[in-house]
């Protein structure tokens, strides 16, 4: 028998961190893109920066899965969904065909049904740690993130997805800041 060099969360959680770190990869060069256009998206922008908080705030929750002794194939194949939509998100944001050009209605749903699949997903991967409800501040923010994404999608007014992004931003960075700024596992 081999001697146990990393523990199965060790193991498991490489992969996870490279697909949160290629979300964070395709962010980060999308907004600096962004930046170096003409006229900037500033939607965009801010979507770039509330999702950037997404991404670290559920990687930094991550850890909370560290005390896990036995892993089930299935737990670890929700958990790679639940990193490679993080991913769907940032590469639906800033689609590699669209550099340069403004953003399409089809990319702005597409992004916007992306960002909804990821917050339901993200409620699947809280409630396979314990009981969501027990984490009421975190609850009310996917009902109101949920709400708030469907209402961007729904609505042909811009000032309404523009209104949802300042929105995700804020509360992702105020979220991050009073709830996540220590982790309680």
């Amino acid at each position: 028998i081999l001697p146990t060099i990393m523990s199965g969360f060790e193991f498991l959680v490489v992969l996870l961190s490279i697909v949160f770190g290629l979300a964070l990869t395709q962010l980060l060069s999308g907004a600096v893109r962004l930046l170096n256009e003409e006229s900037i998206d500033v939607v965009r922008l801010v979507w770039a920066g509330a999702l950037m908080l997404m991404v670290i705030i559920n990687w930094w929750g991550f850890i909370g899965w560290g005390d896990l002794e036995e892993w089930r194939f299935g737990q670890y194949a929700f958990l790679m969904l639940w990193a490679s939509a993080h991913y769907a998100m940032a590469a639906t944001l800033f689609p590699d065909r669209a550099v340069g050009h403004e953003r399409t209605e089809r990319q702005r749903r597409t992004f916007l049904l992306t960002l909804l699949a990821t917050l339901i997903i993200d409620v699947g991967e809280a409630a396979l740690r314990g009981p969501v409800w027990s984490d009421l501040p975190y609850l009310i923010s996917m009902i109101v993130w949920c709400s708030g994404g469907i209402a961007a999608l729904t609505s042909p007014k811009p000032w309404v997805e523009r209104l949802v992004a300042w929105y995700f931003l804020v509360s992702a960075l105020a979220f991050a800041l009073a709830e996540r700024s220590t982790f309680h596992g």
